[in-house]
């Protein structure tokens, strides 16, 4: 009679242990394209969004308000120089025309990015600034603020940091 010494031992064979291997590197790789093709959806559809707001803003610009910036609220990704552009939008609501440049100020943490030229607009008429925000690597996960200032009018623009 033959003796068993291998007693509750599971003997694999090379085949099953290389089979084991492969087939946890492929979902191992297979879990890692999935989270970056995630990522990249996500980035994706923050675009579509973001620009959709700015497209909205532009149908609509705040025609009732002298001075209005499109979008008014904006998510800033916590990046040392990570950049989003609004739009500062100066109606004309007067008989008479306008002429100025624009001022803006923002707290610590942030940066404004703007053409400083003196513009005028006839009644009627408006007057649209690219303004950029830019991030300067203080306040993560906090709300900041920038005013924007033309003449006697001035708005809000808040600034998430995230």
């Amino acid at each position: 009679m033959i003796k068993n010494k291998k007693r509750g031992a599971i003997e694999l064979s090379m085949t099953t242990i290389i089979v084991i291997v492969i087939g946890i590197a492929l979902l191992s790789f297979g879990l890692m394209w999935i989270s970056g093709l995630g990522k990249k959806i996500k980035s994706m559809t923050e675009t579509a969004f973001g620009k959709a707001d700015v497209m909205i803003g532009e149908v609509m610009e705040g025609e009732t308000e002298d001075i209005s910036v499109s979008p008014d609220n904006v998510d800033l990704k916590a990046k040392r120089g990570e950049k989003i552009r609004v739009d500062v939008i100066v109606n004309n609501l007067g008989e008479n025309d306008i002429s100025g440049s624009l001022n803006v100020e923002c707290d610590k943490g942030i940066e404004p990015e703007y053409p400083t030229a003196t513009k005028k607009a006839e009644p009627g008429q408006n007057i649209k600034w690219p303004l950029v925000i830019k991030y300067d690597g203080a306040g993560r996960g906090s709300t900041k603020f920038c005013t924007v200032t033309f003449g006697d009018f001035s708005k809000d623009l808040v600034v998430n940091i995230v």
